[in-house]
């Protein structure tokens, strides 16, 4: 489990070192907006990650975005369960942009659009349960073979994330709905 916790830790250390700051992204909207198009994009995050890779990269692959884009962190909780108002929490950060952080207690099944609906139910967020798209994001980490030994632990967890369950069926997210972005990561310590 450690090892586990710490190299997700380490992923997102590098992942945030590549991330460009929200405010500068939402600058760049408004100076040169990109095409809207019709429907809700719902990008996974970690919490104050800045703009999800998987949003970047969509953005410089279509040049256009959804009219309504979600960017969501679930939170698993020391609760068995989560309900009601505790459930979600909502930021609008103009442009159609929504921050969400749907909790769930660790006894409850995660369906995200079910949560996503509920939310939506009571008109705190656009969302479409239909005509959602959820990108996420994939990655692929690479490792240094350079002492070996030492790379032990980074191996292990590289092992155990390739093996991990998918976030479309953890999530209970329909797949005719998904748009995979692979993202390498290098594990490699700095110099």
């Amino acid at each position: 489990m450690l090892t586990w916790s710490n190299g997700r830790q380490e992923l997102i250390t590098r992942l945030q070192a590549d991330i460009e700051p929200w405010n500068t992204f939402l600058a760049h909207l408004e100076v040169s907006p990109p095409v809207r198009v019709p429907g809700t994009a719902v990008y996974f995050t970690a919490p104050n990650l800045g703009v999800p890779p998987s949003l970047a990269k969509q953005l410089t692959h279509f040049q256009c975005l959804h009219e309504h884009v979600l960017l969501l962190t679930v939170v698993t909780e020391d609760v068995p369960t989560v309900h009601g108002e505790n459930r979600l929490n909502i930021e609008n950060l103009g442009q159609n942009f929504f921050r969400v952080f749907i909790h769930f207690g660790f006894m409850q099944n995660q369906n995200i659009p079910v949560a996503l609906a509920a939310g939506a139910l009571k008109g705190r967020f656009p969302f479409d349960t239909l005509h959602a798209t959820y990108f996420i994001g994939r990655e692929s980490l690479t490792i240094s073979e350079r002492a070996p030994w030492l790379q032990l632990p980074r191996r292990i967890f590289a092992f155990l994330s390739r093996n991990a369950s998918r976030a479309t069926d953890f999530y209970e997210i329909p797949i005719e709905q998904v748009v995979e972005f692979g993202i390498r990561v290098s594990l490699t310590p700095d110099h």
